[in-house]
């Protein structure tokens, strides 16, 4: 199924009000920013999820939300596309899909 101009818009619109929310979290007061370790620039305050709950509970709500749910989602949607490859590979193998085609063609097809 293809997708249409207007969804694939909201997707990219709801994705950048994703990471401004997680971007302004700082700045609301749940977790912090902190200068890199040469002082060039800012990012997430990772020492501080030792000196309180809020700076830990903010570093783990980021892991987990922005990180590894979104890697298990990737994961799982590429194992979905290599299992409908294989499964087409197997049907175009078995049933022979091909019938008028030569042999060339049937392996540029797979």
């Amino acid at each position: 199924s293809k997708f249409q101009r207007k969804t694939i818009s909201i997707l990219i619109g709801v994705i950048w009000l994703y990471s401004l929310l997680w971007a302004v979290f700082p700045l609301l007061g749940w977790g912090g920013y902190g200068p890199e370790p040469y002082g060039l620039a800012c990012s997430v305050d990772w020492a501080g999820y030792q000196h309180s709950l809020n700076g830990s509970s903010f570093i783990m709500a980021l892991a987990i939300l922005c990180t590894l749910i979104p890697c298990v989602v990737i994961l799982f949607s590429y194992a979905g596309i290599a299992w409908k490859l294989h499964k087409a590979y197997q049907s175009i193998q078995i049933n022979d899909n091909l019938p008028n085609s030569g042999a060339v063609e049937r392996k540029v097809t797979l």
